[in-house]
């Protein structure tokens, strides 16, 4: 396919690559022919994705640790790697964390994770990553947003929400900068994709965290992660603005607080907070 072999040869930073979206980039990108610097805050686990790309996938990776909340952290590693490989071809913002839960149960110190991963964690990304490729006349910028960064309104998520909505934002507006300039931008915005995000996300009741069954959302039908990633890198080839998946979630964007799933879900907070009031 043409769009597989667009990325033969090319350097590519993802973040976030030691698990759910970004691991399985790394992995498509290395069979694809692709250089990747796999980073992430788990070093471990990000060497152990390089790894597989190297053996398994007979690709081209690199592990480096990276907390993207760290802005000079981010840009030495964009500078580094311009130094080391000449140029920068892609970087997928996709290192992120979700947290669940009413407003009332939730702290500012759970705001400002949030916002620290899944908006300043892409800024700084995007803001390094734009000037190295400013200064080569080439690159694309690929940030990971979600379904969440389009909707009117999403319930019991509000954190993430928020700092989806800001990525979606500085994305579509960067794009437009940074066309005449050679660097391209486009924003990824998948639903509900099967990987392990769900499991190891927080919900907070009474400002803790408690466990909370999220198999409720898998009545949703979630998008298999090969799937999304082909989806992701044709829609990136293709230099689409928005990447928007799967088609069936887009038409409840206006009504996405009714889906049965998260009537559930409430359900089960209302539950938990009224035994830890009892407790």
């Amino acid at each position: 396919m043409d769009w597989e072999k667009s990325y033969d040869g090319k350097i590519v930073i993802v973040t976030g690559g030691a698990s759910g979206i970004g691991k399985a980039l790394c992995e498509k990108l290395g069979r694809l022919g692709a250089v990747v610097i796999v980073t992430d805050i788990d070093e471990e686990g990000a060497k152990a994705v390089a790894s597989n790309v190297k053996k398994q996938q007979g690709g081209k990776a690199f592990a480096l640790k990276l907390d993207v909340t760290n802005e000079n952290a981010f840009k030495k590693l964009i500078d580094g790697t311009v130094r080391k490989h000449k140029r920068l071809d892609y970087i997928f913002n996709s290192a992120g964390v979700t947290i669940n839960g009413d407003m009332q149960d939730l702290t500012m110190d759970h705001f400002r994770k949030a916002i620290d991963v899944d908006m300043y964690g892409v800024l700084y990304g995007t803001k390094y990553a734009y000037q190295a490729m400013i200064g080569q006349k080439s690159g694309h910028i690929v940030n990971i947003a979600s379904l969440v960064g389009l909707t009117p309104s999403v319930p019991y998520n509000i954190p993430y929400a928020m700092a989806k909505h800001a990525v979606v934002c500085l994305s579509r507006s960067l794009r437009a900068e940074g066309r005449p300039l050679g660097v391209k931008v486009s924003v990824v915005c998948p639903g509900f994709v099967e990987t392990d995000m769900l499991v190891k996300s927080s919900t907070i009741i009474n400002g803790k965290e408690v466990e909370v069954d999220m198999s409720v959302f898998k009545k949703l039908n979630m998008v298999k992660v090969d799937r999304a990633i082909k989806i992701i890198l044709k829609g990136v080839c293709r230099n689409k603005e928005t990447i928007i998946f799967p088609s069936r979630l887009v038409a409840t964007l206006g009504a996405i607080s009714f889906v049965p799933s998260f009537k559930k879900f409430r359900s089960q907070i209302e539950q938990l907070r009224q035994i830890a009031e009892r407790n």
